[in-house]
């Protein structure tokens, strides 16, 4: 990919996520703090911007880690049952295929996984 092709996608992704009126956030099963990280620092900038936002992970049983308390954004965490079945937005963080979303996995695919139309990697 040349470096005009990654600004297009840089630009369009943030075009997406700016005019989003709300967006889902997932990250890898068994989430580590550098995905939840990810997850939470992202959720807090949108919501800073107004957007209604929430971040889960495709465990099950789910389980939110008592580590999560010292990140700050435990507002912001949903069982995958709560997370929007059909979301305006969804960004997929510190996730390289569908298959590490775990129960996400299909509201991923439907979403358009790597087609760049509602999921961005």
């Amino acid at each position: 990919m040349s470096t005009t092709d990654v600004e297009a996608t840089l630009d369009r992704a943030a075009e997406v996520l700016t005019s989003a009126a709300s967006v889902a956030l997932a990250c890898h099963v068994n989430p580590d703090p550098d995905a939840l990280g990810s997850s939470l620092g992202l959720a807090w900038f949108l919501r800073a911007r107004g957007t209604d936002v929430v971040c889960s992970w495709g465990n099950d049983p789910f389980d939110v880690p008592s580590w999560v308390s010292a990140l700050g954004g435990r507002e912001f965490v949903v069982p995958p049952s709560e997370f929007p079945p059909a979301p305006q937005v969804m960004v997929a963080l510190d996730t390289a295929s569908p298959d590490r979303l775990g129960s996400l996995a299909e509201t991923a695919e439907r979403g358009g996984w790597g087609q760049a139309k509602g999921v961005i990697s």
